[in-house]
């Protein structure tokens, strides 16, 4: 696996593409690392995200211009308590500063209902069209925005003011652990096994007409078979937040089918959950009239799913 670092310093000889560290040089997979890659495998099965499409013309100065965008976005209206599909045009050939005449160049082409079913596939390729002497595009897929979907109410809303509810999912830096004197310890550079879990990755590109390689490139990764210890912490608000955990599962389960860091295409980063526990603190443990819970020795993701409602059985929701 790998997921890429910091290069400080650039040396002959030197490694290309180090992984991640912490300050103490100690391998980690970044909290972010996993929420970004959980959250976007559940964005793009759930069809949950914002999609950005600029078109662009020639233009005389330089080798071409934006000439209007395409914006098709998730939004929750509170008035229909319901999320719509919003697809907006914006006109970029009129460069107006006046806010009134800016908002002239915007236009709603279509608001769809989400039915359960995709749509967001079908939106791009009606709309990803060229008209006139438009002559190239870009497409981009940004998180959703909308702040009303289970995807925004575990991770938040890409842009903070759509915040709803509180943010249920905190995911911890997972470090790399070895089992030292029947416990399990950190991995720390001072330790003799250190080296035995970094390897480099010899790569390059092959010359299509002549065969040989060009470009060679080394990539350190994290060998195979090395655990790191996971956390995620999830604040409980109401009974209804059992199928907020159960959708994050569901993503863990999209990430074991995927991959995490870079280079999933040539084989890195499969990864897969195992030794789980729950650990369950009610509000009763915080006001020192309760105690904690632990369900332990889950060995898979499924049995995980099944036994959040027995967690979910030590909250009082009254």
């Amino acid at each position: 696996m790998h997921i890429g670092g910091l290069k400080e310093t650039l040396k002959i000889g030197g490694l290309d593409n180090p992984v991640i560290k912490d300050g103490f040089d100690r391998i980690l997979i970044p909290g972010s690392s996993l929420k970004g890659k959980i959250r976007s495998l559940l964005e793009k099965k759930e069809g949950m995200y914002n999609v950005k499409i600029t078109f662009f013309k020639k233009d005389n100065k330089k080798d071409k211009k934006e000439s209007r965008i395409i914006e098709i976005s998730p939004e929750y209206s509170k008035k229909e308590n319901k999320i719509k599909i919003i697809v907006k045009e914006i006109n970029k050939d009129n460069k107006n500063e006046n806010k009134k005449e800016k908002k002239e160049n915007e236009k709603i082409l279509e608001k769809v209902e989400i039915d359960g079913n995709v749509v967001i596939g079908d939106l791009i390729n009606k709309y990803l069209v060229l008209k006139n002497d438009e002559i190239d595009y870009k497409i981009e897929g940004i998180p959703c925005s909308c702040g009303a979907c289970n995807i925004c109410k575990l991770f938040g809303p890409h842009h903070s003011k759509f915040v709803l509810e509180p943010i249920r999912a905190r995911i911890r830096d997972s470090y790399l652990i070895i089992e030292k004197d029947d416990e399990e310890k950190i991995l720390d550079p001072k330790d003799e096994e250190y080296s035995k879990f970094l390897e480099l990755k010899p790569e390059n590109i092959i010359d299509r007409i002549k065969g040989t390689a060009q470009h060679p490139r080394h990539t350190e990764r994290v060998v195979a078979g090395s655990k790191f210890k996971f956390e995620v912490v999830f604040d409980i608000y109401k009974k209804e937040d059992r199928e907020l955990i159960k959708k994050f599962i569901e993503g863990m389960k999209l990430l074991e089918d995927d991959y995490l860091g870079g280079s999933g295409s040539r084989g890195y980063g499969k990864v897969e959950f195992k030794n789980m526990e729950i650990i369950v603190k009610p509000k009763e443990y915080y006001e020192r009239k309760g105690e904690i819970k632990e369900i332990k020795e889950i060995s898979s993701l499924d049995e995980l799913e099944n036994k959040v409602d027995e967690a979910f059985n030590h909250f009082n929701f009254s």
